[in-house]
């Protein structure tokens, strides 16, 4: 997989904060990035809703859909803290955030959806479910987080490796736990 620097121009990026789930250089850059497309944004995995807050201010022309799922029963023990009650609960009064409790296997790609983060089951299964529908839409980008081969999260690692060295043109961004496809 090709690594590429941390883009200066994600630097400048304003983070609401806190940010408990998702570092600020890591919510920098997906903001950065979900601000090169024209379309709507699905985030799967979005638990309270801190980053959906930040990607609804940061793209008020967009549609955010914050998906995750409370009655999730395969979550790793890892994952147990991210179990949201109340799903986007940080952002539900943004005008432009749609928050669904369903499951992402499942769940129907609103049409208009051009930027797909891949943040919610983390096992083997789930991340590959959520990848391959994902890719079936074909939007500008997927972003995937929590790309760490060395923690909990290795489900999202194995799958990428995989794919990457099947010839899928994956990039990291140096630094952080993100890989994107559809950039560069």
């Amino acid at each position: 997989m090709k690594t590429v620097p941390y883009p200066e121009e994600a630097r400048e990026i304003v983070v609401p904060l806190p940010q408990p789930y998702t570092i600020e250089s890591e919510a920098k850059v997906i903001i950065w990035l979900s601000k090169k497309v024209k379309g709507d944004i699905l985030e799967i995995g979005c638990a309270q809703g801190f980053l959906t807050k930040a990607l609804a201010q940061s793209n008020p022309d967009k549609v955010i859909y914050a998906l995750d799922w409370s009655f999730n029963q395969s979550l790793s023990v890892h994952q147990e803290a991210e179990r949201p009650d109340v799903v986007a609960s940080r952002a539900l009064h943004l005008q432009n955030v749609i928050a669904i409790n369903g499951n992402s296997r499942i769940f129907n790609y609103p049409v208009g959806t051009d930027f797909v983060l891949i943040d919610g089951d983390h096992s083997d299964e789930g991340v590959m479910a959520d990848s391959r529908k994902a890719l079936s839409h074909n939007p500008t980008l997927i972003v995937w987080h929590d790309y760490r081969p060395e923690s909990q999260w290795m489900g999202v690692a194995r799958l990428l490796d995989k794919w990457s060295e099947g010839g899928m043109d994956l990039v990291q961004i140096e630094g952080t736990p993100i890989v994107v496809k559809g950039w560069l």
